[in-house]
């Protein structure tokens, strides 16, 4: 160490590979950077290749320190690293590098006296040693936040629906290469590993480092504090920053080249480290994945050492690529079990992009705001102006189109006899056809939406509602001043349910259980779509309207079960008479989050700005629009417009 002061001396102890070694040296820069000294501890083998990445400033404040394991006859110094180690050689590393804990390392830390120790997932000999010598001890896990509280949630809440089901993508989860054994591992390798895992997050003082940020995965760092109940730290992406020259390096001069004719941030990098060697399977799955991306890619492929001739001469790699740029229809986890070509002419779907299945809200124009309405399993909430029951005509709209579909409907109310309600559902205009014939004006009124971008779409989508040969099509428009007919309401699978004077949720919940289980998501049979409409859910009236935390609770699991069916729910509830802090986490909880507002009668400034200010009523706002199967995030919309003459 120089003659320099330093605020603090922090050993790091990454695992052997080179995908957790890369991350740790870009935080020991960081905390360089901030007159930290770090001494950076791994294999002679391992640090040969750090010594190469450090630039000169950081010779002074970045002590490379040898960690020696023992040199067995199948597993030289030369293999201390998981960089070109035989898949059947990785059970020997780890167990030569948990040797450390009684050989190398105890001394390390009695030479250097470091003030603090960074140490990796598998570790959890490295805070117990260094508790030995009274220096504390923090975990810095160099995946993201999302796949670690998925694990920790898994494993501590057996049977229970993650929170955020987004993150599963598939029915199964396939184990068979994970770090890199090439086989299937058995039950007691997977626990042994796990416990390893915990044993180390557990031992952390206090705090846990994460290789991530709060922009992408800030829902995602909070659970993962709760369940581990440590503050968690993001530490930022920690991309190694690249040589001035690089491209004057030959291997990496044609992708620079090739880089440089793309447009910023329109390519992805696909890499899964040294230790994950994908099957034949999993390399088609996540080629079929970038290609319903439709965006440029760079993909770093490995193969077990020897295996690469094997894969290369059989030609599997070239023939997944070239069949990339064919157009055929394939199955997929990154798509829904459905027929693509099939699922238009079941009657109120719709196709949207990247595999969303949607159903119609009842309004035409809000459906082509919402990009096509509302996606399957997405959890749609519409906050009351307790001063105007415009809400009440967002959720007739959205009942009767799923039933003049024949959808099923689960309806609850705080009146004490909700089947009522249904005779005051709107009923459909005539047919277009109809309309030719005898045109009526007063026919027409309804609810419309005047919305400033109409005119970005032609006029091919400006018609999404009507009949076609005696069929109802997606979207209907309805007449607010005719009730819906009888038939529509004979024979149907309608459930209502009071939650008047209702003490808990919990029968509720059962019954919502009970009717999304005839629609489960994944069973490949798509014929209809079901649809759960709750109206006030914080009624007054209601007893359980006293406990936040209870209909918090509901709203989770609610969202959990209709995530996995063919189902939307929509729940409207007046946000002035819940509390705040309940308020945004309800709204938090949305995939879709809607408000309405009434229009104050006499409104000047208003007028003046608006045509036709007599005949609009009201304000919707758009707060957050669903995105499914997709990392991009809805953006609100300025407020909309809604005019009807009949109300």
């Amino acid at each position: 160490m120089d003659n320099k002061e330093y605020s603090m001396k922090v050993l790091m102890q990454p695992w052997l590979a080179y995908g957790h070694i890369s991350p740790y040296l870009e935080l020991a820069k960081k905390l360089s950077d901030r007159n930290f000294y770090i001494y950076f501890c791994s294999t002679p083998i391992n640090l040969s290749t750090v010594r190469k990445k450090l630039d000169h400033k950081y010779l002074l404040s970045i002590q490379l320190v040898e960690l020696h394991l023992p040199s067995l006859p199948d597993l030289p110094p030369s293999h201390h690293t998981t960089n070109g180690l035989p898949a059947h050689l990785m059970t020997t590393l780890k167990t030569a590098f948990d040797t450390a804990a009684n050989s190398d390392f105890p001394e390390i830390l009695t030479t250097l006296t470091p003030d603090l120790v960074i140490y990796d997932q598998n570790q959890p000999w490295a805070p117990a040693v260094a508790s030995s010598h009274n220096i504390p001890a923090i975990q810095f896990l160099t995946f993201g936040a999302a796949v670690i509280s998925f694990g920790l949630h898994m494993f501590k809440n057996p049977g229970e629906a993650f929170p955020y089901p987004e993150m599963i993508r598939s029915r199964k989860f396939n184990r068979s290469t994970v770090h890199g054994t090439g086989k299937q591992p058995s039950g007691d390798e997977i626990m042994k590993e796990v416990h390893r895992f915990l044993e180390s997050l557990n031992r952390s003082c206090d705090i846990i480092l994460v290789k991530s940020f709060r922009e992408i995965e800030g829902k995602y760092i909070d659970y993962l504090s709760t369940l581990a109940v440590k503050k968690i730290v993001p530490v930022g992406p920690l991309v190694e920053d690249w040589p001035v020259d690089i491209s004057e390096d030959e291997n990496s001069k044609d992708i620079i080249q090739w880089l440089d004719k793309k447009e910023k941030s329109s390519t992805v990098f696909v890499s899964f480290g040294s230790e994950c060697f994908l099957t034949k399977e999993e390399i088609e799955e996540l080629a079929h994945g970038l290609e319903l991306s439709q965006v440029n890619f760079i993909w770093v492929v490995r193969f077990p050492v020897g295996e690469e001739v094997s894969w290369t001469s059989s030609g599997i790699v070239e023939d997944i690529v070239s069949s990339m740029a064919a157009t055929k229809t394939r199955s997929s986890s990154f798509s829904r079990n459905i027929s693509v070509a099939s699922t238009p002419q079941i009657p109120g779907l719709k196709c949207g992009p990247n595999g969303t299945i949607f159903v119609s809200s009842g309004i035409p124009h809000l459906d082509k705001i919402l990009g096509g309405g509302f996606p399957l399993g997405s959890l749609v909430m519409v906050m009351e102006d307790i001063e105007a029951p415009h809400h009440m005509l967002l959720l007739r709209n959205f009942m009767s189109q799923g039933l003049v579909h024949n959808q099923p409907l689960l309806y609850a109310s705080p009146s004490c006899e909700p089947r009522s309600f249904l005779g005051t559902l709107p009923s459909p205009v005539l047919s277009k056809d109809d309309k030719s014939r005898d045109h009526d004006p007063e026919q027409e009124k309804g609810l419309r939406i005047a919305w400033q971008y109409r005119k970005y779409f032609g006029e091919h989508q400006q018609n999404m509602e009507g009949q076609r040969d005696g069929k109802p099509e997606y979207c209907t428009d309805f007449d607010l001043r005719k009730p819906l007919e009888r038939r529509f309401l004979s024979g149907q699978r309608i459930d209502c349910v009071s939650l008047a004077g209702s003490p808990s949720l919990d029968t509720f919940r059962d019954r919502c259980s009970t009717f999304l289980a005839q629609l489960p998501r994944y069973d490949g049979n798509l014929t209809s779509a079901g649809r759960i409409a709750v109206q006030s859910f914080y009624a007054p009236q209601c007893e359980y309207s006293n406990r936040e935390w209870e209909m918090l609770s509901f709203i989770r699991s609610l969202k959990s079960m209709v995530r996995y069916s063919n189902a939307v729910a929509v729940i409207t509830f007046p946000p002035s008479l819940v509390s705040p802090s309940f308020s945004k986490r309800w709204q938090h909880l949305a995939d879709t989050l809607l408000s309405v507002k009434a229009i104050p009668d006499e409104d000047k400034e208003l007028a003046n700005l608006l045509t036709g200010y007599n005949d609009m009523v009201g304000l919707l706002n758009v707060h957050k629009v669903a995105h499914f199967n997709t990392q991009m995030s809805g953006v609100p919309f300025p407020p909309m417009l809604c005019s009807s003459e009949d109300f």
